[in-house]
């Protein structure tokens, strides 16, 4: 009889390019496959905050339930319990006699945290696998191991971009010898209703890839469109899957080299492949800095005093500060769970800089909503802003009325989000003075610059 090893899924809810998966199997186990839905997700930020809305649970969920389909097909099931992931594997590779786990570790602190305490009281009963695949670039292909990469994205680039090898992607296997049991779990469905067309899961994130690069051709052009604020298709959308891994980044890049050598190179599929490393520079980060990249002094330790005023928040969470840009980008998040990376910008640094309240806050607002919530680069560009980060810059500020008439100069992304102002005309609705004429709308909670 076969040996039995539990592969673990956490941010890899995918089966296409999974090591560990493919390893358990060329190992000769028969896979237990498991899912945790962790009992953490469900606390409270210190801004009283949950960790996870509703809009990330139903990604998620959907995103699970999908895998649990794939799996399906290839002759295996998925095990879904609720818990702490410490005690729910403890108990399952007791209760199914396992020999070996395997899973993708995380850079960050408290999941590695979780990791240590399997290998302190499991480590010499079982073998334990663990495997990095959230990144482009594996950490030992590195030039300079994590810790002594530069602080600096652009120096970060110079040193890889061209210069490291990105190893190949895993093929998906045929069938999963999987372990008989009468009992899988329920996953629960979601039946969060939400303004937006993205759907969770491995299959909707293949799709997406196809219809985005190859038959809308949208990718020829991402570099001029990347800044819209309006529709589906300005930019790529992938970031929700990438962020649970139902895309692997190696999947993106390979696509992208693919469109290079089918319908040629360009600035545009140079862009995207320099995000690609945006998110790496940011992982990497956060395996070099661990809990600094959660503390209000940042990675610099640069000392800083946000003016603590609840209300002032409370008007930012809730679309209500009075300045119809921001007021527009925070009730799109809170409809749909999403937000374009334009206006992340600006709502963070409106916060930060014209609020002056502690981009904690904020982080902690944009963990708990967005549907591509991924720590590293949630935290990494929060600070980055709030000037306790990688910004060479000491203070990156956004001038809203000037991003406002630059990226929405008829309006129409406020008109869509605050329709009791469509009676404006246009550019009207970026004239402050023109603000009183809305509808039961509230007045600005400061003055800005124009």
């Amino acid at each position: 009889m076969k040996q039995t090893a539990i592969v673990w899924f956490r941010n890899d809810l995918r089966l296409h390019d999974h090591e560990p998966l493919v390893r358990a199997i060329a190992d000769g186990y028969q896979i237990l496959p498991v899912f945790i839905w962790e009992d953490r997700w469900q606390h409270q930020s210190p801004n009283g905050f949950l960790r996870m809305g509703f809009h990330r649970r139903r990604f998620l969920s959907e995103s699970v339930h999908d895998l649990k389909r794939g799996l399906t097909k290839l002759n295996s099931n998925l095990m879904y319990v609720s818990g702490s992931p410490v005690r729910v594997l403890t108990d399952l590779i007791s209760q199914y006699r396992v020999s070996a786990l395997y899973f993708y570790r995380s850079p960050l602190h408290e999941e590695q945290a979780d990791e240590q305490a399997l290998i302190d009281s499991l480590g010499s009963t079982l073998s334990i696998c663990r495997f990095w695949g959230q990144s482009l670039i594996h950490p030992n292909d590195l030039p300079v191991p994590p810790d002594q990469l530069p602080d600096q994205y652009t120096a970060f680039r110079e040193l890889v971009l061209g210069k490291v090898p990105i190893r190949q992607m895993e093929e998906m296997p045929s069938t999963i010898p999987t372990i008989d049991t009468p009992y899988w779990g329920f996953i629960p469905e979601s039946r969060t209703a939400a303004r937006t067309r993205l759907t969770g899961g491995m299959t909707a994130a293949c799709h997406r890839v196809d219809d985005w690069v190859w038959r809308g051709d949208y990718l020829k052009s991402y570099k001029e469109t990347r800044n819209g604020l309006t529709g589906m298709d300005y930019s790529s959308k992938f970031s929700p899957w990438m962020a649970l891994g139902c895309l692997s980044a190696r999947q993106i890049e390979f696509t992208i080299s693919r469109y290079e050598k089918e319908r040629g190179e360009n600035d545009s599929t140079r862009w995207m492949r320099y995000e690609l490393l945006w998110r790496d520079f940011f992982f990497f980060m956060a395996m070099k800095h661990q809990t600094r990249l959660f503390r209000l002094t940042g990675l610099k330790g640069r000392p800083v005093k946000p003016d603590l005023n609840p209300e002032l928040l409370t008007s930012w969470v809730t679309g209500n500060t009075g300045i119809p840009l921001i007021d527009s980008a925070m009730r799109e998040l809170a409809a749909t769970g999403y937000m374009s990376n334009r206006m992340r910008q600006v709502t963070a640094s409106f916060l930060v800089h014209d609020l002056k309240q502690d981009w904690r806050a904020g982080a902690e607002w944009f963990e708990a909503q967005l549907i591509d919530y991924d720590a590293c680069s949630n935290y990494g560009n929060w600070q980055y802003i709030a000037g306790v980060g990688n910004d060479p810059r000491p203070d990156r500020v956004f001038n809203v009325m000037k991003q406002a008439r630059e990226y929405d100069g008829k309006g129409e992304f406020v008109f869509k989000w605050i329709p009791e102002a469509r009676h404006l005309e246009g550019s009207m609705i970026h004239d402050p003075a023109s603000w009183k004429l809305i509808p039961n709308y509230p007045p600005p909670v400061v003055v800005i610059a124009e």
